[in-house]
């Protein structure tokens, strides 16, 4: 994929063991390199994003974070989503599913989501 030029990619990848260090990454670490950064957006294709940051943010949602035995992020990593996704939905300015079944779980959750 071509980028403009004035988009810079940065990729950042939280590896905490438990799940007070990754709320610490989301809630100060997070705020802190997205303004070091001076991002104007951030794009997260982790259920993963930052109640401090003021900065837009956009959530991925793949069909595979539904799954028991998602064999993505460890089980405290997605342990921690799950139970911050109703906070996560409601920061993102916008939630992108790759389908249908996602999107209905995330309207099922959140119904004041729009399409």
């Amino acid at each position: 994929m071509t980028l403009p030029s004035n988009f810079t990619k940065v990729l950042v990848n939280p590896s905490p063991k438990n799940n007070w260090l990754l709320h610490y990454w989301c809630r100060w670490k997070l705020p802190r390199l997205l303004k070091k950064i001076k991002a104007d957006l951030f794009i997260s294709e982790l259920p993963l994003l930052s109640s401090q940051s003021n900065v837009p943010q956009i959530m991925v949602l793949r069909n595979g974070f539904f799954v028991a035995n998602n064999p993505v992020g460890s089980r405290t990593q997605r342990r921690y989503q799950q139970d911050k996704l109703p906070q996560f939905l409601i920061k993102a300015r916008c939630i992108i599913a790759d389908n249908q079944w996602v999107a209905s779980q995330i309207k099922r959750m959140h119904p004041t989501s729009t399409d």
